[in-house]
Order: structure tokens, then sequence, then C-alpha cells
């Protein structure tokens, strides 16, 4: 903007002058942006360009769009960086390798991307690790990422999107040490994000027992993050099925919580969550 000639806005036969000093500052940016030559980020393909529209702009694409060029079911998975980076593309083609299946990388901020993934690409394999440490290797970063629940229909993806992405943003800014989350995980730590310090300690006490014995959860954390089946739990922990069985039955006489029921092992997995350091490394 220039300081001596006015700025005319035409619209049909009307036509207003503003001067660069009777706008406020963010009046000046909006303008800028109007302004602005279209963004090199605006992708050409007409599927980049509604996910963009969606990601970017705040648009609502109809499900029968999204019928026509996503293939039904998805995922999203959503990246947030602590810091921007220099060469975003390069990112981008270094994430997508480890997804299969995955729409292009679009980012709605600096910061901020999301793709999807087809869930008939997905293969079983542990992501969490080798992505992030990879990615700290190679772009000395360490982002966060979220990867969504299904979503069947394309009637569920707007909301869906949203709902996902408020989630992440509130959970990533109050836990900037935890790098992956999986679905309904990231609701457990929202809820728990909502719950004052002083309920969690109240409620934390049926863990005293154990609270001085970090590889004992950390075996009882992976006991229930694999379904409390022993035997996945054992391999995911490189230990015999046995020394596992040994680990849970500790816990359930140490504590009196038999984690092998349902209501008892979504109690201990909440509070576990609650707080990470009591069981990593």
């Amino acid at each position: 903007m220039n300081d001596k000639q006015p700025i005319i806005l035409k619209h049909g036969t009307t036509e207003i002058k503003l001067m660069e000093e009777e706008l406020s500052y963010e009046e000046q940016l909006l303008l800028q942006k109007l302004l602005s030559p279209p963004s090199s980020d605006v992708p050409a393909g007409h599927m980049d360009r509604l996910l963009h529209e969606l990601l970017l702009m705040n648009g609502k694409v109809s499900p029968e769009e999204w019928s026509r060029y996503l293939t039904f079911p998805v995922r999203a998975v959503y990246i947030f960086l602590p810091h921007p980076l220099e060469d975003r593309e390069e990112f981008s083609e270094a994430v997508q390798a480890f997804f299969s299946g995955s729409t292009k990388l679009f980012w709605k901020n600096s910061r901020e991307g999301l793709f999807f993934q087809r869930m008939d690409d997905i293969s079983d394999m542990d992501e969490d690790a080798s992505i992030i440490d990879t990615l700290a290797a190679d772009f000395f970063i360490r982002p966060a990422f979220y990867i969504g629940s299904i979503i069947h229909h394309p009637e569920q993806l707007n909301a869906q999107i949203e709902w996902e992405s408020s989630l992440f943003r509130e959970v990533t800014a109050s836990l900037p040490e935890k790098h992956f989350f999986k679905e309904q995980e990231l609701t457990l730590y929202y809820l728990l994000n909502h719950l004052s310090k002083e309920r969690l300690h109240t409620v934390s006490q049926i863990l005293t027992s154990v609270k001085d014995d970090p590889a004992l959860l950390q075996s009882v954390h992976c006991f229930l993050e694999c379904g409390m089946n022993i035997s996945s739990a054992a391999k995911q922990m490189y230990m015999h099925r046995n020394t596992m069985q040994y680990r849970v039955d500790k816990f359930i006489e140490k504590t009196g919580i038999d984690i092998r029921r349902f209501p008892n092992a979504t109690a201990v997995y909440m509070l576990l969550l609650a707080d990470p350091s009591a069981h990593n490394d």
C-alpha cells in the first residue's frame, strides 16, 4: 500500500477511495490478502481444490462431491509442527511415504496440515515410533500426528473433520510432549485435560501401591492398549508371554484392581494417560 495514493475499490458502478491512514492494521492486512495475486499453494486438480476449500477457506463440500473424488471408507491424518519448516514439500513427501493410499498433504497454515488415507490401503504396522524418529532425524523436528477415526460415508466428513481438528489443536497445545494420537484416544486426553489437578490426584490414589514401579506400569499400559491380550502385549514389548502375565498378575495383586475386566481396565488406562511420565522412559 502507498500512503500517497488512495486505494480504489470498484463494484459495478460503485467506487470507493480509501487512504491507508484511515484503515486499522487489521483492515490493511485484510485488504492485502484480498488484493494479492492468488496463492501458488492453491492446487490445480479439482479434488485438491475441494480439499483446499474445506481446509483453508472453511468451505462446505457436498457429500456428492466427496463420493466422486474419495473412495470411502477413509480416515483423516492430522499434523501439527512445533515450528514452521523451510521445505514443506520435501517434508510432505516424506510423511506420505509412511501412509499408503494417501491424498496430497494440505497445509492449513505454516504449522497445521491434513491428508486423507483410504482404509483398503492401510497395512497393519506400528506407525508412531518409526515416523517420529525418522522425521526427527531428517528434518530436525518432532511433529504431532493424529490418526482420526474411520469415516464410512461422505455425509460424515465435514462435521468429523471440524470436530477432530478442534480436539487435536487443543490437546496438542496442552500436551507438547505427546507426539502421536490414534482415533478416540484423543477423546480421553481431551476429557482428562478438562479435569482439575486436584480431582486427578484424588482418583489416582488407587495406583499408589505401584506408582514407584515404572516398568510394571509400562507393561500394564501396553497390555491395556493391546486390548487386554497377553500375547500381543508381550510381542510388542519383546518379552516372553509368561513375563507379561506375571506383571499383569503382580499389578492385580498389589492394587486389588482386576484389569482383566473391562470397566477396571478403562479406569486404569485413563489414569495412566493422565500421568504418562509414570510409565514412560
